[in-house]
């Protein structure tokens, strides 16, 4: 083969051989990244960014025949829409769940209260290994344990805590919305509103308050448990 015939065929190779599209490219790997929105809503972007990346690629491929990457474009936005829907369902079918019990807990723990068994309520304040163990009464444990005696003394006294409880009964409670929700270390936390309402001489005065609900895991088990980690004003 001589000199001539070997540059015309580079030249022809050459002229077949097309660059493929950075974007379709990119479009591509974030669509593989898109995974990691099913774990974290943190990476809900990177679904999102690589739709749009896609949709630019395909524009840009259209109109410049000379490079290649729409089946790379495709298959991202594919990836991409796939776990991003993953992702976004089960974080909410999993908000659902969490904040229908943070909210059955909730309203147990104040009906304690509104019944005056601040006792029995501040038990649901502590984490398991702060309550009182099985065969051990109430009015022993607060007399024996003087942590579990001054945390009641403390948690019951701040506000708006300190005025509901002094209401025993009086006021009426009603769940307004959850306000927030989030996962951090496998702690789950609900943060629940509710309405409080007393008649005071013919006039009802009412006050929102927050309970801010905690799921966290039972040490040495796969049990899970909640307990209210605080009461703030709404």
């Amino acid at each position: 083969m001589n000199t001539i015939e070997h540059d015309d065929i580079l030249a022809a190779e050459l002229n077949q051989y097309r660059s493929p599209q950075p974007l379709a490219v990119l479009a591509l790997v974030l669509g593989l990244l898109s995974f990691l929105a099913v774990f974290r809503t943190l990476f809900w972007i990177v679904p999102l960014v690589a739709v749009i990346l896609g949709v630019t690629a395909l524009w840009l491929l259209a109109a410049d025949p000379g490079k290649v990457g729409r089946k790379a474009a495709i298959w991202g936005m594919a990836l991409a829409l796939f776990f991003g829907a993953w992702g976004s369902s089960r974080y909410l079918s999993r908000e659902w769940w969490l904040t229908g019990q943070a909210r059955a807990y909730a309203d147990a723990w104040l009906e304690l209260v509104q019944q005056n068994r601040l006792r029995e309520a501040h038990q649901l304040h502590g984490r398991q290994e702060q309550r009182a163990t099985e065969g051990v009464t109430l009015d022993e444990f607060y007399r024996t344990d003087m942590y579990a005696s001054s945390d009641y003394s403390a948690f019951f006294s701040g506000e708006p805590l300190r005025s509901f409880s002094e209401l025993a009964g009086r006021a009426q409670v009603e769940f307004e919305k959850t306000v927030g929700y989030e996962t951090e270390a496998s702690v789950d936390s609900v943060i629940l509103r509710y309405r409080v309402t007393v008649d005071r001489d013919g006039r009802k005065y009412s006050e929102p308050i927050q309970l801010i609900m905690k799921r966290e895991p039972l040490p040495g088990t796969a049990d899970f448990q909640w307990f209210v980690d605080s009461v703030q004003p709404g």
